[in-house]
């Protein structure tokens, strides 16, 4: 079974918060995930990324956090960089800012 980065660098995904949340619960036997601990754990990644790409690596060598993040997802505002990095990158790879 693939792990969930190498899925997210698959060409092509494009999977905003709600659609990662419905795969986790399907994938996991559970009816539903928490919006609110998604959230959080997801800005604790797009941080670790971020501050990973500050100290040199490579976008291929990071978790795509952009990906199942937007411009409209509350978290993408609350990260401690900005919001601007999101949709840029989304931009960048031809996905909707």
């Amino acid at each position: 079974m693939k792990n969930w980065n190498d899925r997210l660098n698959a060409p092509g995904i494009n999977g905003v918060k709600p659609t990662l949340r419905t795969a986790l619960a399907i994938e996991h036997g559970a009816e539903v995930t928490c919006p609110v601990t998604m959230g959080y754990h997801l800005r604790t990644v797009a941080e670790a990324a971020k501050e990973d790409l500050e100290r040199g690596m490579t976008l291929s060598d990071v978790a795509p956090f952009w990906r199942v993040l937007d411009a409209k997802t509350p978290t993408t505002r609350k990260l401690s960089f900005g919001a601007e990095f999101v949709p840029a990158q989304r931009k960048r790879e031809g996905l909707k800012p």
